[in-house]
């Protein structure tokens, strides 16, 4: 199962209050959402939201019984455009009218990462294809297969922060002349071909890189993340607050430099939140995982 990160400090500084409105952005697998629901009493709604088919299903067999739970498959971004907005041509579909507490873990959930199917982990052998939703057109052998030398340079570059790629890119080109790159290993033999490692810390951080470059981009994500911050002001109540659980640098810093930009608010904490070394001890993922929490600043 997969298990949430940072709960008991996502819990203090949202302070969840029996009869608001409260929204988890990317339910995963509805740790955050059981932990959040626990606080908002009976008359309180729990909007789940997201966008991976397979969560979705599972999210709504586990709050099927819960009159209170409303689970949506959607992006975050997109969710919240269909409050600031709602949809004409769905009237069954209700979406609130502001929202008082908002999460977003951007991390991927374990599920995700261990299924060898969906090619997200580096660590199994599987297609590569990456997509949250597999409805969605592009994959990551797409991206591979297709894409000009220019424009995988430039992924890996901004999105995996893997300066030196050129090599990588030449083997990718070379070997797609022959064979279509379509698995996992045949990326994993790529990158280790284009690399001299030396130990094997930095050919795992290398694989990381590469494997993240091409998740973000195929899912949108970092497009996803700024399009969300910039309705916030439009879609969360007058006393708002929202909260976001971040994995890696460049998410962290959209939101630091994101939040900044918008003048109504303000960051509830001093520094981020971490989580404390018993977490990371039961938990390993949550060892990277940074929690910044946001409220208007009349609140």
């Amino acid at each position: 199962m997969h298990v949430p990160i940072l709960v008991a400090p996502i819990l203090e500084l949202l302070a969840i209050s029996a009869g608001q409105c409260v929204v988890d952005g990317t339910g995963g697998y509805g740790g955050h959402s059981a932990a959040m629901l626990a606080q908002l009493g009976d008359q309180g709604c729990l909007y789940v939201a997201d966008r991976d088919p397979m969560a979705v299903d599972c999210l709504k067999t586990r709050f099927s019984q819960d009159a209170r739970v409303s689970v949506f498959q959607e992006t975050y971004a997109g969710f919240l455009e269909n409050v600031k907005t709602p949809p004409e041509n769905d009237k069954n579909v209700v979406y609130p009218k502001s929202v008082d507490r908002l999460l977003v873990d951007l991390g991927m959930s374990s599920m995700q990462l261990d299924d060898p199917i969906r090619g997200f982990g580096y660590l199994h052998d599987g297609p590569l294809d990456m997509r949250m939703n597999p409805s969605d057109e592009v994959s990551a052998a797409d991206v591979l297969n297709t894409y000009s030398a220019q424009d995988l340079s430039d992924i890996f570059f901004r999105y995996g922060e893997l300066h030196q790629n050129k090599i990588l890119v030449q083997n990718i080109l070379s070997f797609r002349r022959n064979c279509q790159i379509s698995d996992t290993e045949q990326l994993r033999d790529l990158i280790k071909a284009s690399y001299h490692f030396g130990k094997r810390p930095i050919m795992m951080r290398h694989f990381a890189q590469v494997f993240q470059a091409l998740r973000i981009y195929v899912n949108r994500e970092f497009e996803e993340l700024e399009t969300l911050i910039a309705l916030l002001d439009s879609v969360m109540a007058e006393e708002g607050r929202v909260a976001f659980l971040t994995f890696h640098s460049q998410e962290d810093r959209l939101v630091k430099h994101g939040m900044r930009a918008l003048p109504g608010w303000k960051m509830m904490t001093k520094h981020v939140v971490l989580a404390d070394q018993d977490e990371v001890r039961e938990n390993s993922r949550a060892k990277s995982a940074k929690l910044r929490v946001y409220s208007r600043k009349n609140s």
